[in-house]
């Protein structure tokens, strides 16, 4: 559950599910990007572009028409990852 969104950059460009956005602060790569209804968008999957104003390329989920701003949530524990994860378990 998204407790907070904080708004995190202004959407350029929408191409084949693949958008561009100009971020105020560099994200993670792999962090997830939402609308400001709190819709989960995508993933960012690269960031370039100079230091000072640094640009992300974000993987959408599925196409969508969307413009303005982009949204990372704050208090959000991301999607459940598959796999076994947990503790290194070696003694």
């Amino acid at each position: 559950m998204i407790n907070k969104l904080n708004r995190f950059g202004d959407i350029v460009k929408i191409k084949n599910k693949t958008m561009v956005a100009k971020v105020y602060q560099p994200p993670r790569v792999g962090e997830e990007v939402f609308d400001s209804q709190g819709t989960y968008i995508g993933k960012v999957v690269s960031i370039f572009g100079p230091v000072k104003s640094p640009y992300v390329r974000i993987k959408m989920d599925r196409d969508m028409n969307l413009s303005g701003y982009i949204y990372r949530g704050v208090g959000y524990e991301g999607r459940k990852e598959k796999g076994k994860g947990g503790m290194d378990r070696r003694n």
